[in-house]
């Protein structure tokens, strides 16, 4: 199978090295050290549930010419998404599927709006993978699985074939007939994780140690949840305290992906998380006020 990796990163990076090793026709798309490391020294990962390899195939800064790619990863971060559907768009055909595993909502909507919805696979993905220095990336372990489905045809044939091949590559993959909930449900646990950690500058432990900070984040969820419910997309009617629990549990290991962008000085999603959940709040009358706070407050990082 001929798969493209559209932003190499911790998730597109490590999923694609797991494909690849299994016999798939991987090509990465990278840029700057990243991609001359990759081509150097190929992709290095260390995985707790992978296992420590090499993977060896180029990389490039666009599609490779005479390479049509089956299915394409979609996996950079949502600020650059307008350049890397310019980079897709050559690729593209009718019988390519085109799998997004971003944070945050819009997503699907985005690329639905340049490429047919039937090649569009939306997904969210639970796997705990960054970029350590140029051409190397670490997955710590944890859950590390994919849940998909078709947003917008969900009886599409196409996602079970999907399912099959990435499970036959050791990836723990699921599908679910309601996509939009599963999105719904991660944008509620990482608006809280990445919210917290980058208006605090601290770790999820002290967060969730601390009142003050945890009655916050609690206040996050609940407010991510009542928009969900406006918006008439249906949770688990106990998320909140069963998000609440996971952040507890987890908050001595777990990293957000955001913070790491923050104290390197790049651009951050908080327009795609935080944000949207101010924005929607503000379309379907729901006070946000926690969410539009930290949304205002870290925007200006990206100003």
């Amino acid at each position: 199978m001929k798969i493209l990796i559209m932003g190499s990163g911790g998730v597109g990076g490590y999923y694609g090295s797991v494909l690849f090793r299994n016999g798939h026709d991987v090509k990465f798309i990278a840029r700057a050290e990243h991609l001359e490391k990759i081509n150097s020294n190929g992709l290095i990962i260390k995985s707790v549930t992978s296992g420590n390899y090499t993977v060896k195939s180029d990389a490039y800064d666009s599609v490779p010419i005479n390479f049509s790619p089956e299915i394409i990863l979609f996996t950079v971060k949502a600020y650059d998404n307008s350049d890397a559907i310019e980079i897709i768009s050559s690729a593209m055909s009718k019988t390519t599927s085109l799998i997004t595993l971003q944070n945050g909502v819009g997503s699907s909507d985005l690329l639905k709006n340049r490429f047919p919805s039937n090649n569009i696979i939306s997904g969210v993905t639970y796997v705990d993978s960054f970029v350590t220095s140029p051409g190397k990336i670490v997955e710590q372990g944890g859950p590390c699985n994919i849940i998909i489905g078709n947003q917008f045809q969900p009886n599409d044939p196409t996602v079970s074939l999907i399912r099959d091949i990435f499970a036959k590559s050791k990836i723990n993959i699921a599908i679910s007939s309601s996509i939009e909930s599963e999105i719904w449900s991660k944008l509620i646990y990482i608006c809280a994780l990445s919210g917290m950690m980058c208006i605090t500058r601290s770790s999820m432990h002290s967060i969730m140690n601390y009142k003050e900070t945890y009655e916050m984040t609690r206040e996050i969820v609940q407010e991510v949840y009542q928009v969900s419910t406006a918006m008439k997309i249906a949770l688990k009617p106990n998320i909140v305290d069963l998000t609440m629990e996971q952040l507890k549990t987890n908050s001595r290991s777990i990293q957000s992906s955001m913070q790491t962008d923050l104290f390197k000085g790049k651009n951050i999603e908080v327009d795609y998380l935080n944000g949207a959940v101010s924005k929607f709040g503000k379309k379907y009358g729901v006070k946000t006020p926690i969410n539009e706070y930290i949304f205002r407050t870290l925007s200006l990082h990206n100003a």
